[in-house]
């Protein structure tokens, strides 16, 4: 009776420690992907922060709205603003 008592015991105890290493896993797994979502928005907010002060130097350069054109002559260097 008492080395039954023993083994319930025994296996109850083995199936907290799996359902504590399962919930361990997921953890892990979630805090990996809260870490890649905040360096992905970083780097978005990087580039758009970049993209918005090119935006900003395109209106400088000129009064009209950007186009093509205007920006292929921007990269070229011939609105003075820039020399690449």
């Amino acid at each position: 009776m008492l080395l039954r008592q023993l083994f319930i015991i025994h296996l109850t105890v083995i199936r907290g420690i799996l359902i504590a290493q399962a919930l361990a896993g997921v953890m892990v797994v979630v805090m990996v992907m809260i870490v890649v979502m905040v360096m992905v928005v970083v780097v978005v907010v990087i580039i758009a922060n970049s993209v918005q002060q090119q935006l900003i130097i395109f209106r400088l350069s000129s009064n009209s709205p950007p186009t093509f054109c205007r920006g292929f002559s921007f990269l070229k260097g011939k609105t003075g603003l820039i020399q690449l």
